[in-house]
């Protein structure tokens, strides 16, 4: 079958360098049919790989899709390319050919085998996701039946030595945790497991020779102690299910191999080849013969000067961006630009032992080194939930996000328990709006602020009842089940029983009607009754006869309480007064912790109707909630400037720092497909709000004050 389109430019390869060829394309030549191949729906955060042996980055931050990654309207083919008639200006692939005007290759590299034979039995690569996940799998597999581990690994350069530290680290950390878990009599040894041998093996006679030999020995020495033999002056003779064997004779039974010792170009066109198998180019990522075709990522031999640069992300990146300037470049007629490599920088992490340099020059190690790698990862994402995830791992490095086969975790304590059951994490929904009403009280000499922090209080409570409720009444109707708690519904999943959740929760909602009519002896009894019907409706947001959520009005009744309510009555809490323009104030934080709900309702759209729930979202459909989603992120700036045109909160527009997150949220939605859960939309949701509160309180209190 042949494919063909009036406009042609295609990018081969869906990496670093492939997806900023395909933006610099589309960005400066909108009129282009440009379109991107790749074997994989998805685009890998290839520098990352090794980390899912040792369970420092969870597995789901590894990878992102490609239509997430580039948009909605983006064209990916999804496809495996197998060949390029650079003649006939086609792209060779397994399910179709494709014609071009203009060609970006950037499909990357594939490991080198230098003729080697190998055994698929015993072989991995971490190359791909793909790769290290079967070699995970593998682990994983041997942990789980307690099997020798033994591995060893072909290469040592930085890639090599990562994977190694990686496998130790890993296997130690799953061991050190079932061990813990691990039911034993006081005093009594706890099983050490199968003894850990990990070789790597390595050609030259030296590793890693862009460190200094100080590094070097800090290196080799932590690695040493650790337990990984570094072999040098050695190469893979043979390869099998009993044992990998080396050429000193070295016999490493029952090993897996792990394979890092040299890539090559995955697909070119012919052209000189670089010593390493990429493919030279001009300065310009030319392809000579080819004038129509362009080189970028690992595939392109990059030359800094008469040097052919080393394969990275940041050289990957920037190329790409290059590549994809000057196809647009030639299209409009106009000069290509030299693509001119700077060098950021390298870091091996090594854990403890971490090196690298920064722009080429600055020394960096150890922990510091080990967080510049994660950050430079999260930087480097393509998508901003995963990107959140290597920056948190960056600031935590001993947490574990996703262990090697993890072990039973002991009981929770029951304060733990009930802390998970008030779910704190969505607390920022009403301290918000109650931080706004503080805020908006500033001005006033009178302000009692005994009384306001008594109804704060009172609000967290009233808060936490509801949480605990929707809890038991959402497991009482069959929506949670214990194989889909949802966000962190502790009955679902055993650790708090149903008639203690629902105590709980009516206690909780008693303990603020308490406080209320604390505050209320001083503010009056209709205070009390105002906020008396506030927690009435708190409560029947899931009840088991009247639940305004199951019938759609979930979304209008927080719109109301988590913002005009819980501000007015802040307000009246401490100034004894409600200006209504106060309340108006309210209006934007309220449409996003509508958009929150909506975001979460969104999420639950099938399980919810398979249990009888009409929310909003359920009611109007995927296609009509993402369009209301866009209103409510779109409506609280818009609010915005609305109240600081006519002098309400006049410096509030400072809140427009926070609208690249609102665009990437809506971004991102707008590549939701029926089916999909969308979770990613209630994280993002929250984490706008939070900072568009942060930011509009602050601007509220700046105008108070000063």
């Amino acid at each position: 079958m042949l494919v063909s389109t009036s406009t042609r430019v295609i990018v081969i390869g869906g990496g670093f360098a492939g997806i900023q060829a395909y933006r610099s394309v589309v960005r400066r030549v909108p009129t282009a049919d440009v379109t991107l191949i790749d074997r994989n729906p998805y685009a890998t955060m290839i520098p990352a790989l090794p980390d899912a042996l040792s369970g420092r980055i969870d597995r789901r931050a590894l990878a992102v899709s490609l239509q997430q990654a580039l948009g909605s309207d983006a064209q990916i083919v999804t496809d495996t390319v197998t060949g390029i008639d650079a003649e006939r200006n086609r792209v060779i692939g397994i399910e179709a050919e494709y014609e071009y005007d203009w060609l970006i290759v950037t499909s990357g590299s594939v490991p080198d085998y230098h003729g080697f034979a190998t055994d698929p039995r015993v072989t991995h690569t971490v190359t791909s996701l793909d790769g290290v996940l079967a070699l995970r799998s593998a682990v994983e597999s041997r942990l789980a039946t307690d099997e020798p581990l033994s591995f060893v690994i072909a290469g040592g350069g930085y890639t090599g030595l990562e994977v190694a530290a990686a496998l130790q680290e890993g296997i130690a950390y799953t061991r050190a945790a079932r061990s813990a878990a691990a039911a034993c009599p006081k005093g009594a040894a706890r099983p050490a497991g199968a003894a850990i041998r990990i070789v790597v093996a390595e050609r030259e006679d030296s590793v890693l020779g862009m460190l200094t030999a100080k590094e070097a020995k800090r290196l080799l020495s932590y690695l040493q102690s650790i337990g990984i033999e570094v072999r040098t002056g050695v190469t893979i003779e043979r390869a099998d299910p009993e044992a990998v064997t080396l050429s000193d004779g070295t016999r490493v039974d029952n090993a897996l191999l792990c394979w890092t010792a040299g890539m090559r170009a995955a697909i070119a066109p012919a052209g000189p080849a670089a010593r390493d198998g990429r493919v030279a180019v001009s300065d310009q990522l030319r392809l000579g013969a080819y004038p129509n075709i362009y080189l970028a990522g690992d595939v392109a031999a990059l030359q800094s000067g008469e040097r052919t640069i080393r394969r990275a992300v940041n050289f990957a990146f920037y190329s790409g961006r290059m590549a994809g300037h000057n196809v647009a470049a030639a299209i409009k007629g106009r000069k290509a630009r030299r693509f001119r490599p700077i060098d950021l920088g390298w870091v091996i992490p090594l854990f403890a032992a971490s090196a690298g340099r920064v722009f080429g020059r600055i020394r960096i190690g150890g922990r510091a080194g080990l967080r510049l790698h994660y950050v430079m990862c999260g930087v480097r994402h393509f998508a901003p939930a995963q990107a959140f995830h290597f920056f948190r791992v960056a600031l935590s490095l001993s947490r574990r996000a996703d262990p090697l086969a993890p072990a039973t975790k002991p009981p929770m304590r029951p304060i733990a328990r009930w802390y998970r059951s008030l779910r704190p994490f969505s607390f920022t929904a009403s301290i918000v709006p109650v931080a706004l009403a503080g805020a908006l009280s500033a001005g006033s000499s009178g302000a009692d602020w005994r009384l306001f922090a008594l109804y704060a209080i009172a609000a967290l409570l009233f808060h936490a009842g509801a949480n605990v409720l929707n809890d038991y009444y959402d497991h009482a109707h069959g929506v949670d089940t214990a194989d889909d708690p949802g966000d962190a519904h502790v009955i679902a999943a055993g650790l708090v029983t149903p008639r203690a959740m629902l105590i709980g929760g009516y206690l909780y909602f008693a303990l603020g009607i308490g406080l209320g009519a604390f505050i209320a002896a001083e503010r009056g009894l209709v205070y009390f009754a105002v906020g008396l019907t506030g927690a009435i409706a708190a409560m029947l947001y899931t009840n088991a006869r009247v639940s305004l959520k199951y019938v759609g009005l979930g979304d209008p009744l927080v719109f109301v309480l988590m913002g005009p309510a819980l501000v007015a009555m802040g307000l009246w809490s401490a100034i004894a007064a409600v200006p209504l323009t106060a309340v108006a104030a309210s209006v934007p934080v309220a449409l996003l912790v509508t958009a929150i709900l909506h975001a979460n309702n969104v999420r639950d759209m099938t399980s919810d109707r398979r249990s009888g729930i009409m929310t909003i979202a359920g009611r109007i459909g995927l296609r009509q909630s993402k369009a209301l989603l866009a209103v409510l992120l779109i409506g609280a700036y818009a609010g915005v400037v609305v109240l600081a045109s006519v002098g309400v909160v006049p410096r509030s527009l400072v809140v427009f720092v926070t609208f690249p997150v609102a665009y990437g949220i809506l971004r991102r939605a707008a590549t939701l497909r029926s089916g999909e859960r969308g979770g990613f939309l209630v994280a993002e949701t929250a984490k706008l709000h939070a900072l568009f509160g942060i930011v509009y309180v602050l601007s509220v209190l700046s105008y108070q004050w000063f």
